[in-house]
Formats: structure tokens, sequence, C-alpha cells
């Protein structure tokens, strides 16, 4: 299914939210971003750490926001 076929699936308040994947790409940079800062790991396992608490990070963040903009929106679900 295409994108724009699954987003007009979707309610009209939550078509507003999905229309773009801004956030997830935002999200990649940083990543790329704290990595390249280290350049060379040692190991696989010392690259996961490094990412999956920076992931970690972020989802307390996201969790401690405001959830008004998705409000509406899961409401009506």
């Amino acid at each position: 299914m295409s994108t724009k076929r699954l987003q007009l699936t979707l309610p009209p308040a939550m078509r507003r939210c999905t229309r773009t994947s801004n956030c997830l790409e935002r999200l990649n940079a940083k990543v790329k971003r704290r990595a390249k800062v280290i350049g060379v790991f040692p190991s696989k396992g010392s690259l996961i750490r490094l990412v999956g608490t920076y992931l970690i990070e972020e989802n307390d963040r996201w969790a401690a926001k405001s959830k008004q903009y998705w409000l509406p929106a899961v409401e009506g679900l």
C-alpha cells in the first residue's frame, strides 16, 4: 500500500501529523552526528551501546513532552 493511500485511511486530524517523516530523518541525523564524533568504534557492541543509549534518552525526552499535537487525532480513534 502506498504512503498516500495509507495516509488517506487515517482520520483527518492524524493526516497532518503523518504527512512527512521529518521527525525520523532528524533522529537519524542526530544519531549519525553522535557516531561521527567517535569516528572508529573498537567493536560492534560499543556502537550499539552508544546508539542505544542515545535512543533511550530521546525516548525519555519524547515521553516527557506534551502530547497536545497528537491529542485531537488520538481522541478520534
